[in-house]
């Protein structure tokens, strides 16, 4: 068994998705894990994981608070007068995005993670210090719209992760087809990228041996409101079983914010056939 090593997770905020959750319990499991994030407000923390708050983006008072308890870290731990004065500075100021920006480096300063993991690829700019740390290992996330819508309408997006791609130690792909999208950005022999699928435990799930079925067919989709998940076809697909006389139920669970989507059950008259939750 390999030495456990201190992870830290950072996707901007401390409510992480099921699918960071799930990254996360497994590797607890081994390692001790950090979630770096600026928004405090959390409901449920996972077992055995360690949660750094970095401040507020909203609420300045917060930020100024949580800047002041980084600055004396930086200062009792690591012995950096200069960048305590630096704080100071920022504080008294109240530069808000550069103390955002050095909340995380004196974060990641004060622990020395061995593994610095990223999210998402909108927070490669705020993470470029800590990709420059000699003894941290950067990993990306690759998976969702920003690396396979995004890189390919905006050219300078583009530009830029092949540009900051060179520079990352690792990356953590959610398929085979998300590591050659990958590689358009940037490519090369010694480029380690590992397909990690997301995993679910079915097991945890009580599933009944014996079961009544129902006799109008139920059914169910879950996920958030983007036009990648294809809810749209589904609601048209919904329309043609309703225009061929078939009794049905179609449940969207996360749709609720989705105006499209109402929009779409509405103008295919499925209002008592669809429910959005």
């Amino acid at each position: 068994m390999k030495a456990p090593r201190n992870i830290v997770i950072f996707d901007g905020t401390l409510q992480t998705t099921a699918f960071i959750n799930r990254l996360i319990v497994g590797l607890s499991k081994q390692h001790q894990v950090y979630v770096f994030g600026f928004n405090e407000t959390l409901a449920h923390r996972l077992p055995g994981v360690t949660y750094v708050p970095l401040g507020s983006t909203t609420r300045l008072l917060r930020l100024l608070l949580v800047s002041i308890g980084f600055a004396f870290k930086v200062l009792f731990k690591k012995g950096a007068v200069s960048t305590f004065f630096s704080y100071c500075k920022l504080l008294c100021t109240l530069q808000k995005q550069a103390l955002v920006q050095r909340n995380l480096e004196t974060a990641t300063r004060v622990l020395q993670p061995d593994v610095f993991h990223v999210q998402w690829l909108s927070l490669l700019p705020m993470c470029e210090p800590i990709i420059a740390m000699p003894d941290v290992h950067v990993v990306v996330s690759q998976r969702g719209y920003q690396n396979n819508v995004r890189p390919f309408v905006d050219a300078e997006n583009k530009a830029y992760l092949a540009s900051v791609y060179p520079k990352i130690d690792g990356f953590h792909s959610v398929s085979k087809a998300m590591t050659q999208v990958s590689n358009k950005m940037y490519s090369a022999p010694d480029k380690l990228d590992m397909v990690v699928y997301s995993g679910f435990n079915f097991d945890i799930l009580p599933f009944r041996k014996e079961y009544t079925q129902n006799k109008v067919p139920h059914f169910v989709a879950i996920g958030r409101p983007h036009w990648k998940k294809g809810f749209q076809y589904a609601l048209q697909s919904m329309k043609l079983l309703k225009e061929s006389g078939l009794s049905f139920r179609f449940t969207i669970i996360g749709g609720d914010r989705g105006e499209e989507l109402k929009y779409l059950v509405a103008a295919y008259n499925l209002e008592a056939y669809v429910t959005i939750s």
